[in-house]
């Protein structure tokens, strides 16, 4: 029997974790021989789930994070971005050049219960350094991303979103 989602307390020794988080618990997903580790931390601004995958580092060179914007951070945080860092981390691991900013990841099934992302791309995270954060993507920005417009369309997102929080309900960004 699966047990879904678990608080296991955490003793955080990444400093910028600590510095950002102080001692708040985060909620976590261990990881195995195939998987990593996956902290959740509930973050004010939004609010919103700051989703940490500290073992990514092996892969990507850099630690991968994830924002999901949250109508409720009561509740514990939801799984799917756990899954979607994990699906990141073991694409990194099957490439032969390292991946990083300027990045985008595409699968073939939308990656959140609403059906709506499908891609992230990578950017530097802005709160923590040295660390990736996936930014998921609508269908409709995939051309502009894959395109030559990927920063200016990541700058029009970030003019909506500073963090790059990814709410899968939210409008498309469309750049002229």
């Amino acid at each position: 029997m699966p047990f879904g989602r678990i608080r296991i307390r955490t003793l955080l020794d990444h400093e910028p974790l600590r510095a950002l988080y102080g001692a708040r618990e985060p909620f976590s997903w261990p990881g195995s021989a195939d998987t990593v580790p996956v902290s959740a931390f509930v973050n004010e601004a939004g609010p919103h789930w700051h989703y940490v995958a500290l073992g990514a580092r092996d892969a990507l060179g850099h630690d991968l994070t994830f924002r999901l914007a949250a109508t409720s951070v009561d509740e514990a945080a939801p799984r799917w971005p756990v899954e979607l860092l994990r699906r990141v981390t073991a694409h990194a691991r099957g490439c032969e050049k390292a991946i990083g900013d300027g990045w985008y990841v595409c699968f073939e099934e939308p990656v959140d219960p609403e059906g709506a992302l499908r891609c992230v791309a990578l950017v530097p995270d802005p709160q923590l350094p040295d660390a990736m954060q996936a930014v998921g993507l609508h269908e409709r920005e995939l051309a502009l991303v894959s395109e030559d417009g990927y920063r200016r369309f990541l700058g029009a997102l970030r003019e909506r979103e500073p963090l790059l929080v990814t709410a899968p309900t939210r409008a498309p960004v469309l750049v002229d």
